[in-house]
């Protein structure tokens, strides 16, 4: 059943990559083909070892015990990684792989240096559509599971300092937080806004950043971990965790040939996403009480509120200052699919709308609670007029 329904969504990555193999003369030919493509996304610069770094105690636990039965809990349905050995046979040697493990992994964190077969990951093209093209890919790496069994031991060493390195607006990475706090969190801060008098309405504006996670430059991760005052051992580790990192497209049984990474985080690993997020902890708007700031992983929404008898030269301000924080953390804003969306206070009477279901069922909630989306192509409808055609509405049954 499953397999049917990855086959209609696009999931299943190598029958919805059967076009694009078409204009290839082997499978071969287009796997290096896509590495190549993937690899362009990349800031060409290596990361820099922090050697005269502050030094401060890194409190970090690594026992036989603990590996031996995260191996044995381990999921059998978790894909092989770069070392092409299932998860089924890590679980039947766990027995014999805890205490050699444990002793490369505590090697790996007194040292600050990561084993190079650990750096080695595949990345498999998973679409994003139903019928991808190229740029339709999401490149997700798949890593051997005794180095995210060690990614995952050092994240829990510094997790507390991780999350408060996210900042207050970061959503995403956290235990019980989700998309829904997210959205929730952007209606609050239109709400708070909307309750000022002086307010007429309230902007809204959606950042899109292209391959923010290929593009995000090391020597910036490493910055901000000395900046949150994160213990230098585990900087000098993570610097040669992101340092000569090589990376091959997997489709099915094919390989290509390896490229080395210089820069972003890998999308699948355990550490990445708490790098990336840690780094978007960084932003802060100019002026936090006319503009609040709400990020989801890569997603960033500024909430600002635009004052009557003013020329709200903050709008253009904020802008540029998120245009700026962007720049310098080596990410791209895609300005294509930036969106942008204007929230009006019903007591301004003239709002753009559109004649729809959707009208009709929002009309019949409070109009306590309502509030209308600008602009909608449409007819211009006073209060009054509103309240008519509600009542017009009501009279026919809907």
């Amino acid at each position: 059943m499953w397999s049917s329904v990855r086959s209609l969504t696009g999931s299943n990555s190598v029958d919805s990559l059967t076009n694009l193999f078409n204009s290839y003369p082997t499978i071969k030919d287009a796997v290096n083909s896509f590495n190549l493509i993937f690899t362009s996304n990349f800031n060409c610069k290596e990361v820099e070892h922090v050697f005269d770094a502050h030094s401060n105690p890194w409190d970090i636990d690594i026992n036989p015990e603990a590996i031996f039965f995260t191996l044995l809990n381990t999921s059998s349905r978790v894909s092989y990684g770069s070392d092409c050995i299932p998860t089924v046979l890590y679980k039947a040697a766990a027995h014999c792989l805890a205490e050699p493990l444990c002793h490369v992994f505590n090697l790996s964190v007194s040292t600050g240096t990561v084993p190079s077969c650990f750096k080695i990951g595949h990345v498999v093209p998973i679409p994003k559509t139903v019928a991808p093209c190229i740029n339709d890919l999401r490149p997700i790496t798949l890593l051997s599971l005794p180095s995210k069994i060690l990614e995952r031991t050092v994240v829990s060493s510094v997790k507390a300092r991780f999350l408060s390195s996210f900042g207050p607006n970061q959503f995403a990475y956290r235990a019980g937080s989700s998309t829904t706090c997210a959205v929730v969190s952007v209606h609050d801060a239109i709400t708070l806004f909307l309750e000022d008098p002086k307010v007429v309405a309230v902007q809204v504006i959606c950042y899109d950043f292209s391959k923010a996670f290929d593009k995000l430059g090391h020597n910036v991760i490493i910055k901000r971990l000395l900046d949150c005052n994160f213990p230098s051992l585990l900087i000098n580790w993570v610097a040669d965790y992101l340092n000569g990192r090589l990376q091959h497209v997997r489709v099915g049984n094919h390989i290509s040939n390896g490229s080395l990474v210089t820069s972003g985080v890998p999308q699948g690993s355990v550490i990445g996403p708490f790098l990336f997020a840690m780094v978007t902890g960084s932003f802060a708007p100019l002026d936090p009480s006319s503009v609040r700031s709400v990020i989801y992983a890569d997603d960033f929404y500024l909430v600002l509120a635009i004052y009557k008898n003013s020329l709200n030269e903050h709008v253009k301000m904020e802008h540029n200052n998120l245009v700026h924080w962007s720049n310098n953390q080596k990410l791209n804003l895609n300005f294509n699919k930036c969106k942008s969306l204007c929230v009006s206070a019903l007591r301004f009477v003239t709002f753009q709308v559109s004649l729809c279901l959707e009208l009709i069922l929002l009309l019949r909630t409070k109009f306590s609670e309502l509030f209308l989306m600008n602009p909608y192509p449409g007819i211009l409808i006073s209060i009054t007029s509103l309240l008519l055609l509600l009542n017009d509405f009501m009279l026919f049954g809907y």
